[in-house]
């Protein structure tokens, strides 16, 4: 499965549910807060992305809501379908139900910390013994399966037990053009073992 997605959405009321870098505004994180999302609040956020990023590769944006306007989802459609290469949204609402299916179609939605199908992959190699999982890593590399590497980053960077340094490198590289998955999936790897 690919990690096509721009958008995440986390269930709950406010930034505590989110990982730990996102949970405090800086230069590359912008926190959106409002108790119901407009078009105009759409348009604003659309204008934001187009921004470059301060010192990251890519700006955040969070969004804290508990309710978002059709006419405003339309608008994060066409934002999330093409958006900013270097601009990535995060909203916190208290249910994925109150999406548009168009909408809920473009995001990845995220279940305590993780998606459904990252977890399984990530929990699958975690289980294994460190040999196995940095052979499984070299294997995947070598067939290209992006698919895999991207699941299990995803994964990683929002596991609360991987040292919070570990997870910042993943969120720095692991969509940047060039970066090693590999070695990114190596080092979660060696940080758990070491850990242990």
């Amino acid at each position: 499965m690919p990690d096509q997605h721009h958008a995440y959405v986390y269930l709950g009321t406010d930034v505590s549910v989110l990982p730990t870098m996102l949970q405090q505004q800086g230069a590359d994180v912008v926190h959106l807060h409002l108790e119901q999302w407009g078009i105009e609040d759409s348009r604003r956020l659309a204008e934001g992305a187009a921004q470059r990023p301060v010192t990251a590769a890519k700006r955040s944006f969070v969004i804290v809501t508990n309710t978002l306007t059709h006419e405003a989802q339309n608008a994060l459609l066409k934002l999330f379908e093409d958006p900013p290469e270097t601009a990535v949204f995060y909203l916190v609402i208290p249910s994925s139900e109150m999406l548009l299916e168009t909408v809920r179609s473009r995001v990845s939605l995220i279940r305590d910390g993780q998606s459904a199908p990252e977890a399984s992959v990530w929990h699958a190699l975690a289980a294994q013994p460190v040999a196995v999982q940095l052979a499984e890593c070299a294997e995947r590399a070598k067939a290209k399966d992006t698919s895999w590497q991207q699941a299990i980053l995803a994964a990683a960077a929002a596991d609360t037990t991987v040292p919070p340094a570990v997870r910042l490198l993943i969120e720095t590289y692991r969509t940047r053009s060039g970066a090693s998955r590999k070695m990114l999936i190596e080092e979660v790897i060696l940080a758990l073992a070491s850990a242990r």
